[in-house]
């Protein structure tokens, strides 16, 4: 998982011009702050719903709960998918040490 968001953040602020870099990544703290709030509420919803299922006991409960926060993480990847331009990133690579 923060693989995915370290490449993701990356993604979102290489395209920034100078100006624009600090507010950026201002939102992408606040982002990531209700990602993270979002991810542990979605956890606690998931793990209720299994917990209100009759069959399976508590470590089944937080095995299945693993299992369905690890499917919606690799299903999110898929918005790499999105990036359709060539150039997209592309400055990361083009871009000189001073």
């Amino acid at each position: 998982m923060s693989t995915q968001l370290t490449a993701m953040n990356i993604l979102t602020l290489a395209d920034l011009i100078e100006n624009n870099v600090s507010s950026g990544n201002s939102m992408l703290a606040v982002t990531q702050q209700l990602a993270i709030s979002f991810g542990i509420a979605s956890n606690a919803a998931i793990l209720h719903f299994y917990e209100s299922l009759l069959y399976g006991d508590h470590i089944d409960n937080f095995r299945y709960t693993f299992i369905t926060i690890g499917i919606i993480t690799l299903s999110s990847s898929l918005i790499f998918l999105l990036l359709q331009q060539q150039e997209d990133g592309q400055i990361l690579i083009n871009k000189k040490d001073p």
